[in-house]
């Protein structure tokens, strides 16, 4: 029994400490939220004091106002450079697009200016191989005229024979090539190169039939010397 007894007792005397921490932890739990919310509180009222006495003079919390207040001045002046910063930031964006979109309106220009004096110089050409052409157009009519001008000359020049088609000078009665007579008129000068002609086609075939006996009699000689 007397064991027992021992058991419960410290069973018990274990439990009452776990009950105790418990209970001491939970209300260390409430202290440090009390705290917390002690803290936040107490921020909200020095805010407020700060900001309903910050500019007052001979408070006991003089000093601790100035140097809050010089704190703010250096605040402010640290957002005027920021500001400052940022403007120059955004001129010198801006002066940098202005030189950029400046460099593609010169590129362009020149472009366009090389294009343009491509095409004058192609348009120049043109028209220089249109004089060109122009010009031996011209130069070959001149030729042309130049040569039916001498030809008329020629023709002009000279006696041309009805009979052989020589020319002979504009003073010259018969012809100096064929003895034809040049002063005859033109329809008799015809009449006369047509019977010409005529007798000269009767002849021919007599004079093919003897060149053709020539021949003949030729090769019979050369068969009998072989």
């Amino acid at each position: 029994m007397g064991f027992l007894d021992k058991m419960k007792t410290s069973v018990s005397g274990v439990s009452a400490q776990q009950r105790y921490a418990s209970n001491i932890r939970k209300i260390n739990a409430q202290i440090q939220s009390n705290e917390k919310e002690i803290e936040r509180l107490t921020m909200q009222v020095g805010i407020q004091c700060v900001k309903l006495h910050l500019e007052e003079l001979g408070t006991e919390y003089e000093n601790l106002f100035a140097v809050i207040r010089q704190y703010q001045s250096e605040n402010r002046a640290a957002e005027e450079e920021i500001r400052r910063l940022r403007e120059q930031q955004e001129e010198e964006e801006f002066a940098r697009q202005q030189a950029q979109e400046a460099r593609e309106a010169a590129r362009q220009q020149a472009q366009a200016e090389k294009e343009a004096a491509r095409m004058k110089a192609q348009a120049e050409m043109e028209v220089r191989e249109a004089v060109r052409q122009r010009e031996l157009e011209y130069a070959r009519q001149n030729e042309l005229k130049r040569q039916r001008e001498m030809q008329a000359q020629m023709n002009t020049d000279f006696k041309i024979c009805p009979g052989c088609g020589g020319r002979n000078d504009l003073d010259s009665m018969f012809c100096v090539h064929c003895g034809n007579s040049l002063s005859k008129e033109p329809e008799m000068m015809q009449s006369e190169t047509q019977s010409r002609m005529q007798y000269v086609d009767q002849e021919q075939p007599e004079e093919k039939k003897e060149n053709q006996t020539i021949s003949e009699q030729s090769f019979m000689n050369q068969q009998q010397d072989i």
